[in-house]
């Protein structure tokens, strides 16, 4: 876990262009959104493999079954677009827009450990850096520094999921 964050530091500061084709990112840009995926992913697949799992589960379940119908609603109308970015996971589970929240609590219960594993590597890397993005320039974020920001994000991430 040690090696991981002088690789993300180090593809954060590369600069300059690299050299790209018509169209596509640069290779700088295109190592950073790699290197910061790879992070964050090896950081959630660390803390789901020691977490405990059956009560992460649980809670969630238990979260989503105290929602009325309108806040689940909204909550998949935000979450599936995300979803809809991840491919293999909307192919593999079924998923698609709007579903009732019987049929996504179902598709929940059934989830191992395992599969969410293998789930956080079927995301796109694109898709874990916008997220990550998201996250540090959210509203909430605008005015503190970077490393600040990060502090508030990891609380976030852990007193949520009850570490």
């Amino acid at each position: 876990m040690k090696k991981i964050f002088p690789a993300l530091a180090f593809a954060l500061l590369i600069g300059g262009p690299g050299i790209a084709a018509d169209g596509e990112q640069p290779v700088s840009a295109q190592f950073k959104v790699k290197a910061v995926s790879l992070a964050v992913k090896a950081g959630l697949k660390a803390y789901m493999a020691k977490a405990d799992f059956p009560s992460l589960k649980s809670g969630k379940i238990t979260e989503i079954n105290r929602m009325s119908a309108p806040q689940f609603a909204a909550e998949y109308d935000r979450a599936w677009r995300v979803l809809e970015k991840c491919p293999v996971l909307v192919a593999k589970y079924n998923l698609r827009p709007n579903m009732a929240k019987p049929e996504v609590l179902k598709i929940m219960g059934r989830l191992t450990r395992d599969e969410c594993l293998e789930a956080v590597d079927s995301i796109p890397d694109a898709v874990i850096v916008e997220q990550l993005t998201g996250c540090l320039n959210g509203p909430e974020m605008q005015d503190k520094p970077y490393t600040e920001r990060i502090n508030i994000l990891m609380e976030k991430v852990f007193t949520r999921n009850g570490g």
